[in-house]
């Protein structure tokens, strides 16, 4: 029909119809009316978009500003976008004290059809970490006497875990797999009590933390309740040493220092 009136289009199927594409100069031959584009400033929820209520300056660095944005947890600070995460949640002057043990120094015959992660060798360094970890409490020298309070009432640490792809690759497990994962809850697992169970041994040995106490430490929907009753009977019966004891941190950066077999401890 547009052939008859002297002009060309462009037919293309759509998903509910079909749209006619007609060039400007075909437009002005057929005198169609014409819609004009007019610049207007869109409509905008202003409630998107985040709004700096105070600055407060920190007291040590004048140019230094904490802040706290509880709809996105983001900001924009000199043109560098940036948001408010952490790697381990602490209270007011808190510390990280961690550690992690290379589960790629811990495989019996690797890379074999018998390869098998060395759950012996596995507890050993868990159990010499912790007391080693439990050591540096002592002999940090803390920037501030709150941060030393903190960490003295608690003594709070944080074992953990590198080389856990090594390993499944060693032992012949796809990473993230069925088997993968139930193999690291197992691995997991034994360092949780092994942790836990050093760390009641230290108490016994040098006291528990200033801040212990049985009941509330051990009560229902605590981490210390889902330990094994063996664990739980040793803490309620010497104490513990430490509030805290595991956490796995981004270990990336720490994952490249090379570590021999004896020094298996990072």
């Amino acid at each position: 029909m547009l052939n008859t009136m002297g002009v060309n289009g462009n037919l293309q199927p759509m998903k509910d119809c079909f749209r006619i594409g007609i060039s400007a100069t075909s437009v002005a031959k057929l005198k169609l009316d014409t819609l004009r584009l007019v610049q207007t400033m869109p409509a905008r929820d202003a409630s998107r978009f985040i709004t700096v209520r105070s600055v407060t300056p920190a007291p040590v660095e004048p140019e230094v500003f904490c802040f706290t944005e509880g709809k996105n947890h983001s900001g924009i600070f000199n043109g560098v976008y940036t948001a408010n995460c952490g790697e381990q949640p602490l209270p007011p002057y808190g510390a990280c004290l961690l550690g992690s043990i290379n589960l790629a120094r811990m495989v019996k015959n690797p890379f074999t059809d018998g390869a098998l992660p060395d759950l012996a060798m596995i507890a050993d360094a868990v159990s010499v970490a912790i007391r080693m970890m439990d050591n540096v409490v002592d002999v940090s020298k803390f920037p501030l006497p709150a941060q030393e309070q903190e960490a003295k009432d608690k003594r709070r640490l944080g074992l953990g875990v590198t080389g856990l792809a090594d390993m499944l690759v060693m032992v012949g497990i796809k990473y993230g797999s069925v088997d993968a994962v139930a193999l690291t809850d197992e691995i997991m697992e034994l360092v949780d009590e092994i942790a836990y169970q050093t760390s009641s041994d230290l108490a016994r040995e040098k006291g528990s933390f200033p801040l212990f106490d049985a009941d509330s430490f051990l009560a229902e929907g605590t981490h210390a309740s889902t330990l094994s009753e063996k664990t739980k009977a040793s803490i309620r019966k010497n104490g513990i040493r430490n509030s805290h004891l595991t956490s796995v941190a981004p270990w990336s950066c720490h994952g490249l220092v090379p570590v021999s077999f004896e020094q298996c401890l990072l």
